[in-house]
């Protein structure tokens, strides 16, 4: 057992070791997907456009940092997966056929 305040190396105070703090749902999802994946994305404080989308480049598992590029522009944004309340998967194939 450590004693409070006291980090172990490498670590932060933001960012001292815990159990796994990515919990919800969406973090679990961002985990396997696959680089270069279109996705859009609710955010908690709105921020970003319904109709925007961007590239999944990465998922960090230690911060739950996800990290996204705007294709129209190549900015890289960085977000907490706890954070997203909806992200959908683009569908760049359009939609499946009809049965």
């Amino acid at each position: 057992m450590r004693k409070k305040g006291l980090l172990d190396k490498g670590e932060t105070a933001r960012h001292a070791k815990k159990e796994n703090k990515c919990k919800s749902c969406l973090c679990d999802l961002l985990r396997d997907l696959e680089k270069g994946t279109l996705i859009r994305l609710a955010f908690l404080e709105d921020f970003f456009e319904a109709d925007q989308e961007y590239r999944f480049v990465c998922f960090e598992d230690k911060t739950c940092c996800v990290t996204l590029i705007d294709p129209t522009d190549n900015n890289v944004f960085i977000l907490d997966c706890n954070d997203l309340v909806v992200f959908e998967i683009v569908n760049v194939n359009g939609p499946a056929p009809a049965e």
